[in-house]
């Protein structure tokens, strides 16, 4: 069984640091996991017809190059508005 291909893309360099790292040490090989803090290295990597199952991302991020890229599930990181 192949790694699932997981993209973080935040600006919180600490939030994705962590996120990784907790991916890595509780789903040891289940996760294949990739981070960016910037749009523009995202859509470069992307472009390059890069494939990801699931792309994690803050909606600041998130443009309309980056929608149209192959990616199976898109889920977008909010702030919880109910506090």
């Amino acid at each position: 069984m192949s790694a699932i291909k997981l993209i973080i893309a935040d600006e919180n360099k600490n939030y994705i640091k962590g996120l990784a790292q907790y991916l890595q040490e509780e789903c040891g090989q289940v996760f294949e996991v990739t981070c960016f803090t910037h749009g523009r290295t995202l859509s470069e990597y992307l472009g390059k017809n890069n494939s990801v199952d699931i792309l994690l991302i803050n909606p600041q991020l998130f443009t309309k190059d980056i929608s149209e890229m192959k990616s199976k599930s898109v889920v977008l990181l909010v702030e919880d508005v109910d506090k």
